[in-house]
């Protein structure tokens, strides 16, 4: 059973600016209609995101 921790984006505080979208190496995130998602198969939790997130929408 794998326990990791995911990173989760608060849709209340993301306004869709595209910069943890274009950030993710993995490209694990995508912005659809300003609501951010993260897919947990891709996303390797690096925190590149959490850094460029000027809403602080990612934790």
């Amino acid at each position: 059973m794998d326990n990791k921790k995911t990173l989760q984006i608060d849709n209340e505080r993301c306004v869709g600016c595209r910069k943890c979208e274009n950030s993710c190496a993995m490209g694990a995130i995508t912005i659809v209609n300003e609501h951010g998602y993260i897919n947990i198969n891709l996303c390797i939790n690096c925190g590149s995101c959490i850094s460029v997130c000027h809403k602080y929408a990612i934790r």
